[in-house]
C-alpha cells in the first residue's frame, strides 16, 4: 500500500474545517521517502577563484535558441567570453551548422586583431559543438578543448550566466521600448555593449572594454 505523504497540519486543519469523519493525526509522520526523492537537487558546484593570466586563456563559449525569429532571420547566438577580462561577443546564426564557422572566424579575431593565441576553449557537449571538422580544426591550431560532463551545464558556468545576463538585459530594454519580440537581435547586441562598458569589481571598476 503506498503511503501519501500530507504536509504538517494539513489533516488537523483538514477536519476543523471540512465535513469529513474525525481522524486521529499521529504527532509525528515520517519523511516520504518518495517526496524526499522527487525534491532533490543537485548540490552546487563551487565556484571557481581562478582568473586567466593572459588574453583568451581560456575562452567560454555557448549557444542559446530563441523561441522567436529575429528581423534578419537568426534563430540563435553563441557567445564568447574572455576568462581574464571578461569581455562578451557574440554572432547570430539563422542555424546550427554554422556555429563552426563562427567559431573560426572568432580565432581569426583573436590571432589577427589582438595578436593573441588562444590557448583553451571552455564548451559544453550541445551538438552543436560536437562537430568532427570544428574539433579537427581547433586541434589543428593547437587550442585545448574542455568539455563539460554531459548535463551538468555548471561546469560551462561562465558561459551559462553571461547568457542568462545578457537575455535579462535584452528583455528588459525590449519591453521599455515596446519593441516587437523578433527585434531581439537588437537589443541583445546593445546589451552585450551596455555590459562591455559596465565597471566590474575584478577589473579594480574598470570596464571590459577600457581593459581589453
Amino acid at each position: 500500500m503506498t503511503r501519501t505523504c500530507v504536509p504538517k497540519g494539513t489533516q488537523k486543519n483538514a477536519c476543523r474545517h471540512t465535513k469529513i469523519p474525525q481522524v486521529q493525526t499521529p504527532k509525528f509522520i515520517p519523511v516520504c521517502s518518495g517526496c524526499a526523492q522527487g525534491k532533490m537537487k543537485s548540490r552546487s558546484f563551487p565556484e571557481s577563484q581562478s582568473r586567466a593570466m593572459r588574453l583568451f586563456e581560456p575562452v567560454h563559449s555557448d549557444l542559446k535558441s530563441l523561441p522567436v525569429e529575429s528581423y534578419h532571420w537568426f534563430k540563435y547566438f553563441i557567445v564568447f567570453i574572455d576568462d581574464k577580462f571578461l569581455h562578451m561577443w557574440t554572432a547570430n546564426l539563422r542555424k546550427k551548422s554554422d556555429t563552426s564557422k563562427v567559431i573560426k572566424n572568432f580565432e581569426a579575431m583573436a590571432r589577427i586583431q589582438h595578436g593573441a593565441t588562444i590557448k583553451r576553449w571552455q564548451i559544453n557537449q550541445g551538438g552543436e559543438f560536437i562537430n568532427s571538422n570544428l574539433m579537427d580544426t581547433l586541434k589543428g591550431l593547437g587550442i585545448t578543448i574542455e568539455q563539460s560532463i554531459p548535463h551538468q551545464h555548471q561546469q560551462n558556468g561562465r558561459a551559462e550566466r553571461a547568457i542568462q545576463t545578457i537575455m535579462e538585459k535584452a528583455q528588459c530594454l525590449c519591453f521599455t521600448t515596446c519593441l516587437p519580440q523578433s527585434w531581439w537581435e537588437f537589443c541583445m547586441n546593445h546589451a552585450v555593449y551596455l555590459i562591455n562598458q559596465t565597471p566590474i569589481a575584478h577589473l579594480s571598476w574598470l570596464t571590459p572594454m577600457v581593459s581589453l
